[in-house]
């Protein structure tokens, strides 16, 4: 049984992302159900030691 080219360019561009939107310093979601959105990257600040969702996101369907 092989695994279809699709799922392999799919897994491919999340780690991808995943890697510069960590790089970045932001948080990286993947979403599950899939109505067009495959990814939601949202920005994550520190506020007196803790990190906190900003509420800034943006979503990305991967290609």
């Amino acid at each position: 049984m092989t695994i279809p080219i699709q799922s392999i360019e799919e897994s491919l561009s999340v780690s991808y992302v995943s890697s510069v939107v960590g790089k970045s310093g932001a948080s990286f979601d993947i979403v599950t159900h899939d109505y067009g959105v495959d990814v939601c990257v949202r920005r994550v600040d520190k506020f007196k030691r803790k990190v906190i969702d900003v509420g800034v996101s943006f979503d990305c369907q991967l290609n």
